[in-house]
């Protein structure tokens, strides 16, 4: 009997995958185990998520764990905490524990779907060396935390793939997820819907194929309803969210409004990226706000342009009210270890080694850095 192309594995490392995984959380936690694990792990956002799940969300501006006048936990979307919370009760661990346990069994999940699509879009020669790349790469220390970067990935890859698959309907509930697990899930949406009919637009020679559609309807006008249907689907894990707040608080948007609580305010990406110049504490977050933007246009120019377009509109939206977390929001996407995957595989034997050994160095540096509770990785 012959297996279906989509089920079929064998392309992918799946013992490599899941070995180097367990490795690696094994690896986090001796280097956390006197401090305690659990505790270690649990900084700052993951305070916040951990106090969402344990208790819902606060009705007063001053709310969760040390908070500053003005923040509160309005600004942190509800899938991930809901997800924490679900797995707390099955399993009854405690919140933070939980979303411990719920990425360490979601990011193998978020590494195979990163594979498929990166497979079936530019193709992989070298499977072992994506794993291992993907798995070690340091700023990816975020996908093994509590914090909602595996689980806000995972949704973005499940809805690309089910797009590159036709499955339409499919690909509008995972965006409807996205758009409950961050507020770049909705912008993102609309990149998908806009790529999907300029791909209908272009014609191929071949088959005319879209660039996101294994097969579908071929006409503009058919693509554009297609769009429609992906974008109103999509939307409703956002707005679900604005409907709580509305009757919770009396403002929809109350996760932007709030966002000033942490320094967060609309403006010139250029005037945010200059007036960090000149703050001492900003000066390690200029750096990812002025390369990361290179790199994309580096990446749309080599043809990975639906990867360096969700990325471009992930970093412009972040870099316009501030450069808060900026090494984290953009380069913590899978889509993006993808693009530094790109700029890797060409590199001789010698030079992938040695920058797997690079990453498993930084991987334990930025560990203990963040056992240590620095705040430059807040």
């Amino acid at each position: 009997m012959t297996i279906p192309a989509r089920l079929h594995w064998s392309r992918f490392p799946l013992r490599l995958a899941l070995t180097t995984h367990a490795i690696l959380l094994a690896l986090g936690v001796m280097l956390a185990w006197r401090s305690g694990v659990v505790r270690s792990a649990c900084h700052w956002d993951c305070e916040w998520y951990s106090a969402i799940a344990r208790s819902g969300y606060g009705v007063l501006v001053k709310s969760g764990p040390e908070a500053l006048p003005g923040q509160g936990s309005w600004a942190f979307f509800p899938l991930f905490p809901l997800a924490m919370r679900l797995v707390s009760v099955v399993t009854t661990l405690n919140v933070a524990a939980a979303g411990l346990l719920l990425n360490a069994v979601s990011l193998p999940i978020l590494l195979w779907l990163t594979f498929d699509w990166t497979r079936k879009q530019h193709g992989i020669r070298d499977a072992r060396f994506f794993c291992l790349f993907f798995l070690l790469y340091p700023l990816g220390l975020w996908f093994r935390l509590p914090y909602s970067e595996t689980l806000f990935g995972l949704t973005l890859m499940l809805c690309l793939t089910r797009l590159q698959a036709g499955a339409l309907l499919q690909a509008g509930a995972a965006g409807a997820l996205m758009t409950a697990a961050r507020p770049t899930g909705a912008p993102i949406l609309f990149v998908l819907a806009v790529a999907h009919v300029l791909a209908a637009m272009k014609i191929d020679q071949q088959n005319g194929a879209a660039m996101l559609r294994k097969a579908g309807t071929a006409s503009l006008g058919g693509a554009v309803a297609e769009s429609a249907v992906l974008v109103t689907i999509g939307v409703s894990g956002l707005a679900a969210y604005m409907l709580y707040l509305h009757h919770t608080i009396g403002d929809a948007l109350a996760f932007s409004h709030v966002q000033s609580g942490w320094g967060r305010h609309l403006n010139n990406p250029l005037s945010h990226i200059t007036a960090g110049m000149r703050l001492p504490h900003a000066a390690t977050l200029v750096p990812f706000a002025v390369i990361e933007p290179i790199v994309l246009i580096w990446a749309f120019a080599v043809g990975f342009r639906m990867e360096s377009a969700i990325l471009g509109v992930t970093w412009l939206l972040s870099v316009s009210t501030g450069l808060n977390s900026i090494y984290r929001i953009v380069p913590a996407n899978p889509l993006m270890i993808v693009v530094f995957w790109r700029a890797a595989r060409s590199l001789n034997t010698t030079w992938k080694w040695g920058t797997l050994g690079l990453f498993a160095i930084l991987d334990i540096i930025i560990g203990i850095l963040w056992i240590h509770g620095k705040s430059t990785l807040a």
